[in-house]
């Protein structure tokens, strides 16, 4: 294997033209592209319902009668989750399973017009798209109560904003979305790059396997490009610090986290370059799942800002939950067991495309 790092490096030094601009010039340009992002609406995030203390004696009956209005409001443009209390929420909302937390008070339609009732809106404030929906929601409520002839005594709305030290300064878009594009770099790469620099080796492959193995030639590309996207992630790092952006891109954590998903799809999409047996099909099929996996993980918006059809997209592929934990590492203070199922699902995907790259050696092995 080590002969086969050695001509890596003697192919990279014979292209540092091409290589800069790929690892240079490419991730700066993804990460400047960020600051055109300003703004962003809500539409069918889900919302985590909970009921306010003035519940407490309530049965389930008349709890679910007085929230159930409330919930019907919200339903036009979020996807509200009934919560039994407010921590179990709190924790939701920090694993991104809900994007904001709405508390009902009990009492809105007693009729009694001394009856004093407090509705609480807590949004992430490093969840910058969903900080502009908290305004949006209390003026759903707002409405309602304006609207409803039940409600007559005094309301009142509270918004309150978690999450490190951006609980008074939010996170701007742009800022929030950093790490995605960082990430859509690496998944970029992971499907264009990784299989080019493995198919162009297909037409001196009979020669390569009499010195090594197949397994050898794929392990040596894989691990020298790995290591090579160090240095994409290094000019984030550097331009989200002029940018002056508060994002730990620099975190070894975050650094190992983003590896990983790198060599997770860069396996897959080898795999595909294999079976395929180096054609162009291969890479055809690599674009596709290309746009697929960055269009459909919903590692940009958080699940159901952009689309209602989006979330249960999300939720059945690995890199949603890997880009959860990535981003969450650079923008929030939280320990990291609060992702470490998620972390686990991506070491899983690992394993998973490196059983299918094996394989898809076997095929090619026995096919030829």
């Amino acid at each position: 294997m080590i002969p086969l790092l050695r001509k890596e490096v003697h192919w990279s030094r014979r292209n540092l033209v091409v290589l800069g601009f790929l690892l240079l010039l490419v991730p700066a340009a993804f990460g400047a592209t960020s600051v055109a992002f300003q703004e962003a609406e809500p539409e069918n995030v889900p919302v985590a319902t909970v009921p306010g203390d003035s519940f407490e004696g309530a049965t389930e009956a008349e709890i679910d009668d007085q929230m159930s209005d409330i919930e019907a409001i919200l339903t036009l443009n979020t996807d509200p989750v009934r919560v039994e209390d407010r921590e179990t929420a709190e924790e939701m909302l920090e694993r991104e399973a809900v994007y904001a937390i709405v508390e009902i008070p009990a009492g809105i339609r007693d009729g009694d017009p001394t009856t004093e009732s407090t509705f609480r809106f807590v949004i992430d404030g490093n969840i910058a798209p969903l900080v502009e929906a908290a305004p949006f929601i209390e003026d759903l409520v707002q409405g309602w109560v304006e609207d409803t002839d039940e409600v007559q005594g005094n309301v009142t709305i509270e918004s309150e904003f978690v999450g490190d030290d951006h609980v008074e300064d939010e996170r701007s878009l742009a800022e929030y979305l950093y790490p995605t594009f960082l990430m859509g770099m690496l998944i970029f790469f992971a499907f264009t790059y990784a299989p080019y620099s493995l198919a162009r080796d297909g037409a001196v492959l009979d020669r390569l396997r009499v010195e090594s193995s197949l397994e050898s030639l794929v392990a040596s590309k894989l691990v020298f490009l790995t290591a090579l996207m160090v240095v994409p992630i290094l000019v984030f790092g550097l331009l989200g610090r002029w940018l002056g952006y508060a994002v730990d891109v620099f975190s070894p954590l975050a650094v190992g986290l983003l590896l990983l998903l790198f060599s997770s799809l860069a396996t897959l999409a080898m795999a595909i370059v294999v079976v395929t047996r180096f054609s162009g099909a291969g890479q055809f099929v690599n674009l596709l799942l290309l746009v697929g996996i960055a269009g459909g993980s919903a590692i940009d918006f958080p699940r159901g800002v952009v689309s209602a059809l989006r979330p249960q997209l999300a939720e059945l592929m690995p890199v949603h939950y890997g880009a959860i934990a990535i981003r969450s590492v650079m923008l929030k203070d939280t320990a990291v067991t609060t992702y470490a199922d998620m972390i686990l699902v991506l070491a899983l995907l690992q394993v998973g495309t490196l059983i299918t790259l094996k394989g898809a050696i076997v095929y090619y092995r026995r096919s030829t």
